[in-house]
């Protein structure tokens, strides 16, 4: 099976924005996947992933870049202190809506996993996978977001970043910092949006994240209204896609056909 990614560029919520399609779509493949990168990540970041993904799957994968991120516009800084809840309630249904995607299964990376959570809160999905998701603010994520402005410092974080976001990287990276040192400083939380998710979610998080806490994952389970599942991969840190690939693509479709029996199920009930 050949997989083919498929750049475009799409204006959504006043914004341009690159992004990616992978595998091929036709009816037969709906529900799509949809990849929302992590806080300084882009299409180019989840690099094997997508195809991947879209191979294991048979169904097609959509990723797209946020403002700021790969190949779409400049940052817009300051950062405004609702970011996280625009990108999840207007800029992200402004790209499935250009994409003509409905309810999809949000596949979300860190800050991106955040996004989705946001979205389905108020917005149908078919289902969530959550990878290393902050719902509250944590010690460990502070001192994650200070660890990367001396990697940025002395050269470690610079070259990855302007690869792949290239003129922008380092106001991107300022505008993240800023944005979590901010939330850190106002105990910010989005745990009442958990509690509106009827969707089932996978919550995962390597045992090792530098970034989070274990107590993250509890606590998406014990808030969703809807279903939830766990996973801890063991040895793993922040990138379980990138670090154990082929068991978080195994879980990851696993998951996705017992959702599909389950609407199956009750749609015919």
């Amino acid at each position: 099976m050949t997989i083919a990614r498929r750049p475009l560029t799409i204006k959504a919520d006043d914004q341009q924005l690159a992004g990616a399609w992978f595998g091929s779509r036709t009816v037969a493949t709906s529900p799509e996947i949809v990849l929302l990168h992590e806080g300084l990540g882009s299409v180019s970041m989840w690099a094997d992933f997508p195809a991947a993904l879209a191979k294991a799957s048979g169904m097609a994968v959509f990723a797209y870049d946020r403002q700021g991120h790969g190949g779409s516009g400049r940052p817009r800084l300051p950062r405004p202190k609702d970011w996280m809840r625009h990108e999840a309630l207007a800029v992200l249904p402004a790209v499935l809506a250009a994409q003509g995607i409905e309810e999809p299964f949000l596949f979300g990376h860190s800050d991106g996993a955040t996004i989705a959570l946001i979205h389905a809160a108020h917005h149908p999905v078919r289902g969530i996978i959550s990878e290393a998701a902050h719902v509250f603010q944590d010690d460990m994520m502070l001192a994650g977001a200070q660890r990367a402005t001396g990697q940025w410092a002395h050269g470690v974080l610079r070259k990855k970043l302007i690869e792949h976001h290239g003129d922008n990287a380092e106001m991107l990276l300022t505008g993240w910092l800023d944005w979590w040192r901010h939330a850190r400083r106002q105990d910010w939380h989005m745990i009442h949006d958990l509690e509106r998710i009827t969707c089932p979610v996978l919550a995962i998080q390597g045992s090792e994240d530098a970034y989070g806490t274990q107590d993250q994952v509890k606590k998406i389970c014990a808030s969703v209204a809807g279903p939830s599942q766990s996973l801890f991969p063991k040895g793993v840190g922040h990138d379980p896609h990138h670090e154990v690939s082929d068991h978080i693509l195994q879980e990851t479709i696993d998951w996705m056909a017992k959702q599909a029996v389950s609407v199956s199920r009750a749609k015919s009930g």
